[in-house]
């Protein structure tokens, strides 16, 4: 081996060995932060003209992720969104009643109220066992008003929050359309060294949270691309975004006749949400 071949094979360890540093701090710097998955360089041996080897080179820098476990999380992340949504509207619904245990719960309410009512059949005539179940009854009865008052406020925040949960899957959408145009230009020029890790965890971690507010399905293009479909196999991403439109109705009052989530172009979709935030919340307003 000649004087200069020992140089560049030296020069190409070092150069090697720096961006394995550079990778280790990422590593470091990133191992709090939500999404980021670790990174992993591997390395090849440079033949030069089949006469051996003269150096090494970066052939690969991988991201340590498991893509059957991350499309669980996806799947599994719907139906804890509407799980959670269920459970915090119906966490202050139920401190409307109030607790089974409490004076004040509407079946402790009734149990007085009808205590009441049997002391006044055994004394019809005494005006203050009259007095008090009426005094009880309009007081019931105004507490009963608040509390439908409360339920209907209960709807209309339902309402509007299906609205900005529409927003949200709209601008993120669009974030995985933009990160999916970054990584396939970076596979077609970066070359072996490139490192799309970053783009990767940016567009997963939006996927997450596009799987939280509707069930979806996604698969990879063979040039790094993500396309995603509702549970249904509708097409919400596919090279451009479809843009979803909802206009909350302002009101929560019962029978309010509610728009439907559907595309910018009027194609529903709102049959096509099985599961996630937002089908927590069409349930919670419509039925529950």
């Amino acid at each position: 081996m000649s004087l200069t071949s020992a140089l560049n094979s030296a020069v190409s360890g070092l150069a090697v060995n720096q961006r394995g540093l550079e990778i280790a701090s990422h590593n470091i710097g990133n191992a709090n932060t939500e999404g980021y998955s670790r990174r992993v360089m591997r390395t090849e041996s440079v033949d030069s003209l089949g006469i051996g080897s003269r150096g090494v080179t970066v052939s690969n820098i991988e991201r340590v992720t498991d893509k059957f476990l991350s499309q669980q999380v996806r799947t599994e992340s719907s139906t804890l969104g509407r799980a959670e949504v269920r459970d915090r509207y119906l966490t202050n619904t139920q401190d409307l009643f109030g607790n089974i245990s409490s004076d004040s719960s509407i079946g402790q309410r009734i149990a007085d109220m009808m205590n009441r009512m049997e002391v006044l059949a055994v004394e019809p005539e005494s005006a203050t066992a009259a007095s008090a179940l009426i005094d009880d009854a309009v007081r019931f009865a105004t507490d009963l008003n608040a509390i439908s008052d409360k339920i209907e406020t209960q709807r209309l925040e339902a309402d509007l929050e299906i609205a900005r949960s529409i927003e949200d899957l709209n601008t993120d959408l669009q974030l995985v359309a933009d990160v999916n145009d970054k990584i396939v230009s970076l596979n077609v020029s970066g070359g072996a060294e490139a490192d799309s890790g970053d783009l990767l965890d940016r567009r997963d971690m939006a996927l997450k949270r596009i799987g939280e507010k509707i069930n979806i399905k996604t698969f990879e293009r063979s040039n790094g691309e993500v396309v995603v479909y509702t549970g249904d196999s509708r097409p919400l991403l596919d090279g451009d975004p479809v843009k979803i439109v909802y206009s909350p109705s302002g009101s929560g009052a019962l029978g309010t006749a509610y728009e439907t989530i559907a595309t910018a172009d009027g194609i529903s979709l709102q049959s096509d949400i099985r599961d996630g935030s937002i089908k927590g919340l069409l349930e919670l307003r419509d039925k529950v």
